[in-house]
């Protein structure tokens, strides 16, 4: 079966708006949908799955587009969830007001980012101030505590959103060690598996190292295409491979990989 990447992380991206009836403006709102967009093809053009409630919250281009009364925000909570977003994206441009972004912390329950662009002439960045000031002193989850912010440069949060996305499908992934148990048997010197489990692990397999050692044998004697492909893998994706004459040669390598391919 040939090796493949997995997907993308699945990034939530919703933006805000001013929640005051007697301030729209449609130029403002047209901006602000602009904005949304170029963020989420920057996104998809880099990798990620963008799960956009706006597009369904905010089909008219002739009113508002920003998310601004709770009601939006419980229908972008609810989107989130059912697409299944690992992290969001946060987006204040203009004044937003905090308790709704409060409120669509607290219900989708995500690691969050807030975002604004890079421009003086725009409130962004006191918004996303005020914001996450009040996430801080609200405390309605873990993630109103530890969210992040950042002005600009939305090549930066490639890398977090693959972080969070990694972490948030660790704890929906079982984690298999192979040979048996460890620490002699006792007991109290064995308290990091609950401990992981509690943390970022669904659950933790324990399985002997002979099971595996046959499996590797198998592959090795009946499907040695399996480990050349999984090499070649590596190279066309930029892996650098050095070997030596003593432990990195390139048979320890092609056991090693077997190794793995016999764990999955």
């Amino acid at each position: 079966m040939p090796e493949q990447r997995s997907s993308g992380p699945k990034v939530g991206l919703v933006t805000f708006t001013d929640g005051r009836d007697s301030f729209f403006d449609l130029p403002r709102e047209t901006y602000l949908r602009e904005l949304h967009q170029e963020l989420s093809a920057f996104l998809t053009a880099n990798g990620c799955q963008v799960v956009d409630p706006m597009a369904s919250l905010r089909p008219d281009r002739d009113g508002w587009f920003g998310v601004r009364r709770y009601g939006d925000a419980a229908y972008c909570a609810r989107y989130l969830q059912a697409e299944g977003a690992e992290c969001m994206v946060l987006c204040s441009h203009f004044w937003t007001p905090p308790m709704v972004v409060i409120d669509l912390v607290r219900e989708a329950d995500l690691p969050t980012m807030l975002y604004t662009v890079d421009d003086p002439t725009l409130p962004g960045t006191v918004s996303i101030s005020a914001i996450g000031a009040s996430l801080l002193e609200s405390g309605v989850n873990q993630h109103a505590v530890q969210h992040e912010r950042l002005r600009g440069q939305p090549e930066r949060m490639l890398a977090w959103s693959r972080g969070v996305s990694a972490v948030a499908r660790m704890r929906k992934s079982a984690v298999m060690l192979w040979g048996g148990s460890y620490a002699l048997h006792m007991e109290h010197l064995q308290d990091d598996i609950p401990a992981l489990k509690r943390l970022m692990i669904r659950d933790i397999l324990n399985e002997g190292e002979y099971a595996l050692i046959r499996r590797a044998e198998n592959i090795l004697d009946s499907a040695p295409d399996r480990v050349q492909h999984f090499l070649d893998w590596l190279i066309d994706n930029g892996a650098t491979i050095i070997y030596d004459d003593i432990s990195a040669s390139p048979r320890n390598f092609q056991v090693q990989i077997a190794y793995y391919l016999a764990a999955r």
